[in-house]
């Protein structure tokens, strides 16, 4: 949310990009590698199939029809990794790259591991959904998650907004960020 609301796109979330770490307020979510970030103000309208960046198991519907990433794109990572979390698995079978590509673009995840838990299924059916306008924005999502699971939605603090995620916004890609 604090990155979009700053017109960051990270264009690379998974599990391996996110770190939880016990801070001085409890227990808090880092973004790792923003090696593929951009800023909103960079898009500059379709791709190319060999312009496409990120990890293929990750990357949103649209992405692979050329359209250019979008705060929906990381959005739909997100829902991809709470999948994972919450079911074990990838929500898309993935046998072949080709065959994880056509589930993306077309496939339905099956929900029924998450039976009993309707505001977590319409979450992540939502955050998974084909159509980047029907995906939520980040606050909605956290809004969202946090009223599935009976908490009270975290408040952006004095911590957050100085972090080293924001203090080492890009560094070291001046070069790249200037092409």
């Amino acid at each position: 949310s604090y990155l979009h609301r700053h017109g960051i796109l990270h264009r690379d979330l998974k599990p391996a990009n996110v770190m939880v770490i016990d801070g001085l307020e409890g227990q808090q979510v880092k973004l790792l590698d923003f090696g593929l970030a951009q800023m909103r103000s960079q898009r500059r309208g379709s791709l190319s199939v060999a312009e496409l960046s990120g990890t293929l198991s990750y990357m949103a519907p649209e992405l692979f029809l050329g359209r250019e990433p979008t705060e929906a794109a990381d959005l739909f990572a997100v829902g991809v990794i709470a999948y994972e979390l919450f079911v074990g698995r990838h929500p898309f079978d993935h046998g072949s790259d080709a065959e994880l590509v056509q589930e993306i673009l077309a496939g339905e995840p099956d929900f029924s591991p998450l039976q009993g838990q309707p505001a977590l299924v319409a979450l992540v059916r939502r955050l998974l959904a084909p159509i980047p306008v029907r995906r939520p924005s980040a606050d909605e999502a956290l809004q969202a998650l946090s009223q599935a699971a009976g908490l009270s939605p975290p408040m952006e603090t004095a911590a957050l907004r100085e972090s080293t995620l924001q203090a080492a916004r890009f560094v070291g890609r001046e070069e790249p960020m200037a092409q």
